[in-house]
């Protein structure tokens, strides 16, 4: 596709975009569609779009069309980001295109031609089924490779896999090694981009463990219900994207961090006000412990 045919189709798709319910998807448009980007630019036009949807609206299929015809052309060209981005389109349901088979035969593409991101979500339709046939041991090597390049969702699925016994021999304490070290990957993101994309699922896998006493060497109450807390709030904007894959485990966490407040508040002391007759007569609280 030249970039005078990209021009024209985004002008053409513009009309159905509704730019109040997906502003920056709008205006990428329309910036296209004005001639507003250099060629290089425009190359990453889709991954762009893909990125910043908001999977609770549907995009238009006109806009859906588009990006396929793209992602199409660069895979002819050998990218393999536009193979992987072409099956998390059919994986995450954007633009209500959801295919597991489809999906699954482009992350098996592009981890071929050497995507690590790809290999990654293979392992996912390995690990829960998703176009193909559950396998352990695939998505045990798949999550493997991806742990060893410091990838926060293979390092945390890995620890899944310790936690259940999958494919592995039960090891709660490797499990909960696994989630610190995710956990401490976040933190050292210093723009924050990575805790708004991961931190609510590496923070409910601290909180179980340290709930059920999963690889510690005892329960913190406390600490599971910061963990807890943190996962809710940070389900909270991902949702609202309409990511619904996490809404169970969002209700789990509201639930969790329920109980815990009420174990809490029975070791916590019990107090007293009392007034008492100052000196001059004016009237003073104390607290006293109950």
């Amino acid at each position: 596709m030249t970039k005078d045919e990209l021009i024209k189709k985004s002008q053409d798709v513009l009309t159905f975009i509704d730019k109040d319910k997906m502003p920056f998807i709008y205006y990428l448009v329309k910036g296209v569609a004005n001639d507003e980007f250099e060629i290089d630019e425009l190359q990453e036009f889709w991954g762009s779009i893909l990125d910043n949807s908001n999977r609770a609206v549907k995009l238009p299929d006109e806009l859906v069309k588009l990006i396929e015809e793209i992602l199409v052309e660069d895979i002819d060209e050998g990218n393999r980001d536009a193979m992987c981005a072409l099956g998390e389109l059919y994986y995450y349901e954007d633009g209500g295109k959801q295919d597991y088979d489809k999906a699954f035969e482009s992350f098996i593409k592009a981890t071929q031609r050497g995507s690590d991101r790809a290999r990654e979500n293979l392992g996912f339709c390995y690990y829960y089924g998703r176009g193909c046939e559950v396998n352990y041991e695939k998505a045990f090597k798949c999550f493997v490779k991806g742990a060893f390049l410091n990838r926060i969702a293979s390092i945390y699925k890995l620890g899944d896999m310790y936690r259940k016994g999958l494919f592995v021999e039960q090891d709660g304490k490797t499990a909960f090694e696994l989630y610190c070290k995710a956990d401490s990957l976040i933190e050292e993101d210093d723009d924050g981009d990575v805790f708004k994309i991961f931190g609510a699922d590496v923070s409910i896998r601290m909180a179980d463990c340290y709930y059920y006493g999963i690889g510690v060497k005892k329960k913190d109450l406390e600490e599971a219900l910061f963990y807890y807390n943190q996962a809710e709030s940070m389900y909270i904007p991902r949702i609202k994207n309409g990511d619904f894959m996490h809404l169970e485990a969002y209700k789990r966490s509201i639930e969790q961090a329920k109980i815990i407040r009420e174990e809490l508040q029975k070791s916590i002391p019990k107090f007293e006000w009392v007034k008492f007759e100052g000196i001059k007569g004016n009237n003073t609280r104390q607290d006293i412990l109950g």
